[in-house]
């Protein structure tokens, strides 16, 4: 990052909404300190890969440059966050704040800090929503097992599309299911 994109991250990190209360904040100076949210409750499957990148990137820090914090509220859920210390003592960027800066270098050239951990994640979401899906199906057929379900949901994977949001339709499963009975 050149210098003017880590000012603009600096005073990114000291906009605050007014009523934000934070109770255990890192005793450094407000100036000193961005607070990046970085994973919600609600968050799909591209916050929770970068969320586990981030915690992986910032546990190296065993310093007192790195807090990890957590917010909950009883209306929004929890919020997972990272208080990173921008300058050491020397007045210098701390090793973590120019991690941070990195961080937000590749966000802004593409949404994913780790590809293959997030198609695991997507591929994982399908192959739950699938068995999900075929064994409430199933149930309409007593004669199944569930190595059969396993079976059908198998032959679904085969040529579903890999999507966090894919849930099979009955025509799907039934269609997997003929097939399943013609081997």
């Amino acid at each position: 990052m050149n210098p003017s994109e880590i000012a603009e991250t600096k005073n990114y990190a000291k906009n605050r909404p007014s009523d934000f209360s934070w109770y255990e904040k890192p005793e450094w100076n407000d100036n000193n300190i961005v607070l990046y949210h970085y994973q919600t409750r609600d968050s799909g499957l591209i916050e929770e890969s970068n969320g586990q990148y981030i915690e992986k990137q910032f546990k190296q820090y065993n310093d007192d440059t790195v807090q990890f914090q957590d917010f909950n509220h009883w209306t929004c859920g929890w919020i997972k966050a990272i208080a990173v210390k921008i300058h050491n003592d020397e007045n210098e960027f701390t090793e973590a704040f120019l991690t941070l800066c990195d961080i937000f270098e590749k966000l802004d050239d593409y949404p994913l800090l780790d590809e293959d951990d997030y198609s695991t994640r997507e591929w994982e979401s399908v192959q739950r929503s699938i068995k999900e899906a075929v064994s409430f199906w199933a149930r309409n057929h007593d004669e199944l097992t569930e190595v059969d379900e396993d079976k059908i949901g198998y032959i679904i994977s085969q040529d579903c599309e890999i999507s966090e949001d894919y849930y099979p339709s009955d025509e799907e499963i039934e269609e997997a299911y003929q097939e399943f009975l013609n081997k």
